[in-house]
Order: structure tokens, then C-alpha cells, then sequence
């Protein structure tokens, strides 16, 4: 019984990281340059976070309903300057991004409309 705990708990841990994999992951080595070259949404998320896990869904169901918005993510555990320069103190984190610069940002959970509706300030 606890051999399948075990093989549960890794098949959950594979398709959590299977659905972080549908954004593109950023690091401390390529996160200016994503912002200095796209305009999009940056997600700054912890791992083990419940409200991250619940936005980068909100964020995926956005894009299959036709967004061409990019998204990317960046894990705040291991990418610290990024966080630090962005000054990121809480996840999830959202930055809008447009031109090379930062054009708002929202911290927090948020539903499918509510992303488009961001979306559209960028």
C-alpha cells in the first residue's frame, strides 16, 4: 500500500511538472532578455505554491482559447536575481511586458477573463 503512495505521489509530481512545462521557463541568465525582446506575461511562481499551480492553469486554458499572448515563467527559488530585480516579494506574480518595459503587474489569483482583460493593457 505504501509502494503505491509512493507511485502516486510521483505520477501527481510528473503531471505538475508537465503542466509547468506548457509556459516557457526562465532563469536568472535569460529573463532580460525575454523582457528586453517580447512583449507578454511573466509568472513568477514557487513550486510548492497552490495559488501558482491554480494560475498557470488560468493562464494555459488562456491560451488554448486562442491567446497569442506569450507566456513564460521564472521558479523565484532558483532564479534569485531575477526576483530581486524585478523585486518580486510574493507569488503567484504576474509582470506585463511590452517594449522592453514593464507595464504592470498583478499579484494574486485571477480567472480566464480576468487574465484577457489584462492581457489587453499590454
Amino acid at each position: 500500500m505504501e509502494k503505491n503512495s509512493v507511485t502516486n505521489q510521483r505520477t501527481t509530481i510528473e503531471e505538475e511538472k508537465k503542466d509547468m512545462a506548457d509556459l516557457m521557463e526562465l532563469t536568472d541568465e535569460n529573463y532580460a532578455d525575454f523582457i528586453a525582446r517580447q512583449d507578454g506575461i511573466l509568472l513568477f511562481y514557487k513550486s510548492l505554491c497552490p495559488h501558482c499551480k491554480a494560475i498557470k492553469k488560468v493562464m494555459q486554458r488562456f491560451a488554448e482559447k486562442g491567446s497569442e499572448a506569450l507566456m513564460a515563467q521564472i521558479d523565484t527559488e532558483a532564479n534569485p536575481q531575477a526576483v530581486q530585480a524585478l523585486e518580486v516579494e510574493r507569488v503567484p506574480t504576474m509582470i506585463l511586458i511590452k517594449r522592453g518595459g514593464i507595464v504592470g503587474r498583478k499579484i494574486g489569483l485571477l480567472n480566464v477573463k480576468e487574465l484577457a482583460e489584462l492581457y489587453k493593457t499590454i
